[in-house]
C-alpha cells in the first residue's frame, strides 16, 4: 500500500474511534468498562461521575465493587449523590483470553434517574441504528426481533422487511466456505462469547472481516453485534508489508523529527553508514555530513526541502569508519493536517561502486585501451573546442596526422601482442616530444593524430620533425629491437579549414602523399591534392565499374631470343577500357588499385584472361609461349592465392610451364617464410617465378639460393646507360655472372637500342623485351607476331608483368 493510503487508512480509524468515543460520552446511560480486577479501562461521563468528578479521574482507578466477583449488578453513589445500580455484561475475547473486561450500564428503572431514562432509550436506538457495525437481536426459532440498518443493508432490504424473518429468507451472509452463516442462531444456554473473525460477502458483493459479539438473553433470545474490523484488519496488513518492505529495503531510510534528529533506521542504513540504530537514533543526522561541503550548501537543500516538499540529488557522506562515499539521497518532507512539518524522510542509496563503473566506461568511451592515449571520440570533442577557442580569439594551431611505416610487417610477423607494445612506446615517445598543451590521440590501427595548440606554420613543422625524430629510435620489445618511422600529414587551422571533418580529412590527404613520397616523409597539405584525391576516387570507382563489366584487356609484349629475333614468350598488360578515355596504361591506375584493395580481384582476372586465351589458342591450333604475369605484394599474401592460381591452370588445362608469376622484392620482404612457403607450393604446380626489377631495392642475395626462382629480370633503368655507361656495364655483368653460376635465366628488359642488345647478347644474356622488337600489342596481333616468328609448343621464356 502506498503511504499517502496508509495516512488516509489511520485518520479513517481514528475518526471511527472518536465517534465511538462520542457515542458512548453522550448515552444518558452510565458506561464503565472495567478488567476483571476492577480497573477502569473506559467510562464516560455519566458513568464517572458516580464514583469520581471527572472521566480523566475515573479511568485507570480500581474500584474493589466493580471486580469480577461482585456479581452481576452493583449499587455504587459518590457522598451526596444517589446511588445508581449497574448492571453487568461479560466481554470476553477468545483469541486474547487476558484481554477480557466487564461492560457495567446503568439501569433505567432508577428512581433518581427520573424522566431521562425515555429520552436515553430513544437517544441510544437512534445511535445505534446509525452506527456501521451490525447490530441484531433472534428470537429462539432464529427470526430477527431486533436490526439496525447496517444489519438490513448487509443483507440487502429494509429494517422493516428484515424483522419477523428468518435469515434464510434472505439473501444470505455467507462466509468464505459459502455456507456459514455470519449471524449466530440463538441459544439459551450459551454465555456471552466472542466469535473469531471471519470473512463474509454481504448482498451488495462487498467482502467484509466481521468479529461478532453475542449475548443472550433472558426470553431465550439473542443480541449480537457484528464490528467490521474490515478496514483495522487491511490497515494492520498494511503496516506489516510496510514494515517488511522497510526492514528488507535496499536502500537506506532515515526518518527524522522537524529538528533533524534520527528517529527510525532501516537494516540498510546501518549497511551502508556503519552506524547501527541505538548510535543514531536521537542523534542529528548532520552528524553524517562529509566536509566537503558548507553550511550554504546544506541549507538550500532544507530550504528546498521546507519549500517544496521535496529534493533529490548526488553528494557525498560519511561512514562511522571515516570513509566517505557518493549516495544518491532524496529528502521529503511529511506534513500533519494543518500543514505542519512533523518529519523528513530521507531515503539513500550507495553509488560509490555505480560511479566508478561509470568513471570507467567513460575512461573506455574516451581512451584507448591499448596506449592509454585520448581515441578518436575524445580528439574529437577536443578538435571542436580548439575551433570554437580559435575562431573567438582569432588563434591558429596544427593537426599532425601520423602513420608508422610498414607497422604491419610487425604485427604479420611477431603478431599483434608485439604490435601493441611496440604502440605503446611509440604513444610514450609522442607524449614527451610535444608541448604540453598539444594532445596525442591514437586515431586507429598504427595512426596517430597530434593537436598543436596556438601555432603557426614554422610551429607545426619543427613539433612534426620532433615527433619523427622521436619514433626513429630503435625500439626494444622482449629482447627484439624494432626500427620504426613514420610519416606526417599537416593541415593547419584556418588555413586548410575550419570544421574538424576538413582538417582530418586534409591532413589524412598530406599523408597520403608523405608515404608516395617514399615513406618517413613530412608533407603540409595543399589545395592540388584534392584534385588528386578526387582523381584517385573517380578511378577507383572506374576501376570497381570496370571489374563488374569487363572493362579490362589485356595486350602483351614479346620476350625474344636476343640471337634470332624468334618470339619464345610475352608479358601480359592489362589496359583500362575506359567508355570517356578508351585504353588507359596501367601507370595510370594500379597504384590507386593497390591503396584500395582492388589489386587483388583484379589481378585474379588476369591471371584467369590469361589461362582463357592460351586455351583459345590451344583450341585454334595456334603455336603458344609462355606468359609472364606480374603479381603485387597485397595479392600475392592475399588468403587463397595460391589455390585459386593453381585451380584456374586446372580449370582451363594449362600445360606446365606456360605461367610465369613475376614478384618484386617488397613480396619477399613481407614474410619471408610464408612467401617461400607459397613459392615452393606454386613451382611443384608447374608455374615459373621470376624476380622482377631486380638490383632495384635492398636485394638479400639469400633470396636467390634459398627460393624457387627461375628467372632474373634486368631492370631497364641499367640496360638505359649500356653500353656507355660504366656503372650500368658493370652491374649488368655482374648480375649475368652471378644468374649464370646459379643457373637463373636472365631477360633484359626495356631494351631500345642494337647496341644494348649487341651488348647483352655478348655477356651471355640470351632473352631481350623492349621497343626495339616490338611494344605491347592486343591479342590479334600477337597472333600475327606468332604467326612470323612462331613460338615453341615446348616450355620456353616468359616476360614481365600484368600491372606494369
Amino acid at each position: 500500500m502506498a503511504r499517502a493510503d496508509q495516512v488516509s487508512s489511520l485518520q479513517t480509524l481514528h475518526r471511527a474511534y472518536r465517534r465511538l468515543r462520542l457515542i458512548v460520552d453522550h448515552l444518558p446511560r452510565g458506561v464503565i468498562v472495567a478488567d476483571l480486577q476492577g480497573t477502569v479501562l473506559l467510562a464516560n461521563d455519566a458513568g464517572a461521575q458516580l464514583f469520581a468528578p471527572s472521566v480523566a479521574e475515573a479511568e485507570g482507578r480500581r474500584i474493589q465493587a466493580l471486580g469480577a466477583a461482585a456479581g452481576n449488578s452493583v449499587r455504587l453513589s459518590r457522598p451526596g449523590r444517589v446511588a445508581r445500580t449497574l448492571r453487568a455484561t461479560s466481554l470476553r475475547e477468545e483469541l486474547d483470553p487476558d484481554g477480557a473486561c466487564v461492560l457495567w450500564m446503568t439501569e433505567d428503572d432508577d428512581a433518581a434517574a427520573g424522566p431521562a431514562p425515555a429520552l436515553g432509550e430513544q437517544v441510544l436506538r437512534e445511535l445505534i441504528d446509525r452506527m456501521p457495525n451490525l447490530v441484531y437481536g433472534k428470537d429462539e426459532s432464529g427470526r430477527f426481533i431486533y436490526a439496525n440498518r447496517a444489519t438490513a443493508h448487509a443483507f440487502g432490504t429494509t429494517v422493516e422487511d428484515l424483522i419477523g424473518r428468518h435469515e434464510a429468507e434472505l439473501s444470505p451472509v455467507l462466509g468464505d466456505t459459502g455456507r456459514y452463516r455470519a449471524l449466530p442462531q440463538p441459544d439459551a444456554t450459551a454465555a456471552p462469547f466472542t466469535l473469531p473473525e471471519h470473512s463474509v460477502t454481504d448482498a451488495t458483493g462487498a467482502h467484509r472481516i466481521l468479529q461478532t459479539v453475542t449475548v443472550p438473553a433472558s426470553d431465550r433470545a439473542m443480541y449480537g453485534i457484528c464490528v467490521d474490523v474490515t478496514l483495522q484488519r487491511h490497515m494492520e496488513g498494511s503496516l506489516r508489508i510496510a514494515t517488511e518492505v522497510f526492514e528488507r529495503c535496499r536502500e537506506s531510510i532515515m526518518v527524522t523529527d522537524p529538528v533533524r534528529c534520527v528517529i527510525f533506521v532501516n537494516p540498510a542504513f546501518t549497511t551502508m553508514t556503519g552506524f547501527s540504530a541505538e548510535e543514531i537514533l536521537g542523534r542529528s543526522a548532520d552528524s553524517l555530513r562529509s566536509g566537503n561541503y558548507d553550511a550554504a550548501f546544506y541549507a538550500g537543500i532544507w530550504s528546498e526541502v521546507d519549500t517544496a516538499g521535496y529534493w533529490q540529488g548526488c553528494l557525498s557522506s560519511r561512514r562511522k569508519s571515516g570513509e566517505l562515499f557518493d549516495q544518491w539521497l532524496s529528502i521529503t518532507a511529511v506534513r500533519d493536517t494543518d500543514g505542519a512539518i512533523e518529519r523528513y524522510i530521507s531515503i539513500a542509496a550507495d553509488i560509490t561502486g555505480h560511479k566508478h563503473a561509470q568513471a570507467r566506461v567513460s575512461y573506455l568511451a574516451h581512451y584507448d585501451t591499448v596506449t592509454g592515449l585520448p581515441n578518436r571520440a575524445l580528439l574529437q570533442e577536443r578538435l571542436g573546442s580548439m575551433i570554437e577557442d580559435s575562431a573567438e580569439g582569432g588563434g591558429s594551431f596544427g593537426v599532425l596526422y601520423l602513420d608508422l611505416d610498414r607497422f604491419k610487417q610487425i604485427n604479420d610477423s611477431f603478431g599483434h601482442h608485439v604490435g601493441d607494445r611496440v604502440l605503446c612506446q611509440v604513444a610514450t615517445r609522442l607524449q614527451a616530444a610535444v608541448p604540453a598543451d598539444c594532445t596525442v590521440a591514437r586515431y586507429g590501427g598504427d595512426e596517430f593524430v597530434i593537436l598543436v595548440a596556438k601555432a603557426d606554420e614554422q610551429r607545426v613543422a619543427a613539433t612534426a620533425e620532433a615527433i619523427r625524430a622521436s619514433i626513429a629510435a630503435d625500439l626494444i620489445v622482449d629482447g627484439v629491437q624494432f626500427g620504426t618511422t613514420g610519416s606526417v600529414g599537416v593541415s593547419l587551422y584556418p588555413r586548410h579549414g575550419t570544421c574538424a571533418a576538413d582538417l582530418l580529412k586534409h591532413a589524412d590527404l598530406a599523408l597520403y602523399h608523405a608515404k608516395q613520397c617514399g615513406r618517413n616523409h613530412l608533407q603540409l597539405f595543399a589545395p592540388s591534392m584534392m584534385h588528386a584525391a578526387k582523381e584517385r576516387t573517380r578511378i577507383e570507382a572506374g576501376l570497381r565499374r570496370a571489374l563488374e563489366r569487363q572493362g579490362f584487356r589485356l595486350h602483351y609484349q614479346p620476350q625474344v631470343d636476343i640471337a634470332s629475333g624468334r618470339v619464345v614468350g610475352a608479358e601480359a598488360l592489362i589496359r583500362w577500357l575506359d567508355p570517356d578515355r578508351g585504353l588507359i596504361n596501367p601507370n595510370e591506375f594500379i597504384g590507386v588499385a593497390e591503396d584500395c584493395g582492388l589489386i587483388v580481384p583484379i589481378g585474379d582476372w588476369v591471371i584467369t584472361e590469361v589461362c582463357r586465351q592460351q586455351r583459345a589458342w590451344r583450341q585454334e591450333g595456334r603455336n603458344i609461349v609462355p606468359i609472364a604475369v606480374n603479381v603485387s605484394a597485397l595479392q600475392f599474401q592475399n588468403t587463397g592465392f595460391v589455390a585459386r592460381t593453381v585451380g584456374e591452370l586446372a580449370r582451363h588445362g594449362a600445360p606446365r610451364g606456360t605461367l610465369c608469376l613475376e614478384i618484386t622484392e617488397s613480396v619477399l620482404m613481407r614474410s619471408p617464410e610464408l612467401v617461400g612457403q607459397s613459392m615452393r607450393e606454386l613451382a611443384d604446380s608447374g608455374i615459373r617465378l621470376a624476380l622482377d626489377d631486380f638490383g632495384t631495392g635492398f636485394s638479400s642475395l639469400n633470396y636467390l639460393k634459398q627460393l624457387p626462382l627461375h628467372r632474373l629480370k634486368i631492370d631497364g633503368s641499367f640496360v638505359k646507360g649500356l653500353p656507355t655507361n660504366d656503372h650500368d656495364v658493370a652491374i649488368v655483368r655482374a648480375v649475368l655472372s652471378l644468374a649464370h653460376h646459379l643457373d637463373i635465366e636472365v631477360v633484359a628488359e626495356g631494351v631500345e637500342a642494337a647496341a644494348q642488345a649487341r651488348f647483352l647478347a655478348d655477356g651471355g644474356c640470351r632473352l631481350g623485351q623492349g621497343h626495339l622488337w616490338s611494344t605491347a600489342l592486343a591479342p590479334s596481333d600477337f597472333e600475327a607476331a606468332l604467326a612470323v616468328h612462331p613460338g615453341l609448343r615446348a616450355v620456353g621464356n616468359a616476360g614481365k608483368s600484368a600491372v606494369s
